[in-house]
């Protein structure tokens, strides 16, 4: 089974601001992406509200998606293979 990890901020994680709440399960384009790529893929929802990527001088350091995206690999048993050549 192939992984793909979706690593971002609030859009990753399924966040809908008018609404105050959280976009239903069937409505996240991660879980699209899953239904439309089907069993042979595995994708990871790894989204957190706020996260900003290679901004190290914000208050809450936890968000910086640039330092974190490592961790986030880690946690789901992945090897840090990065597309983009500017992440960490």
């Amino acid at each position: 089974m192939k992984k793909i990890l979706i690593y971002g901020d609030s859009n990753t994680w399924g966040d809908n601001f008018f609404l105050g709440k959280r976009i239903d399960d069937d409505k996240q384009w991660a879980n699209i992406l899953q239904k439309k790529l089907g069993s042979e893929y595995k994708v990871i929802q790894e989204g957190l509200p706020g996260r900003i990527a290679g901004n190290f001088d914000i208050e809450e350091p936890y968000k910086n998606g640039r330092r974190d995206a490592a961790a986030g690999h880690d946690r789901h048993g992945h090897e840090l293979r990065p597309r983009d050549p500017h992440c960490g």
